[in-house]
């Protein structure tokens, strides 16, 4: 990816996973134009971010498995 990141002008990435528990759900990336490596502050903020968007993740999963629920019971019961 660094030279197709290069050719856009990005010089420097970051990738940090976005988990649910032991399961990997997505990544989490952070480019820059400038070279280096990332502040370890910046390292910390990101982790933080891809955390609390895990928990949100899995708080929507959680509401939709509970409206198909629902719905399945609506389902069951007009059919009664």
């Amino acid at each position: 990816p660094e030279s197709v990141l290069a050719h856009h002008g990005m010089n420097g990435y970051a990738v940090v996973p976005i988990e649910i528990g032991e399961e990997r759900v997505g990544m989490l990336w952070f480019l820059a134009q400038e070279t280096g490596r990332f502040p370890r502050e910046t390292i910390s903020l990101l982790i933080s971010m891809a955390n609390q968007l895990a928990m949100i993740i899995e708080n929507l999963l959680y509401a939709q498995a509970r409206l198909a629920a629902e719905a399945d019971k609506r389902t069951f019961y007009k059919d009664a």
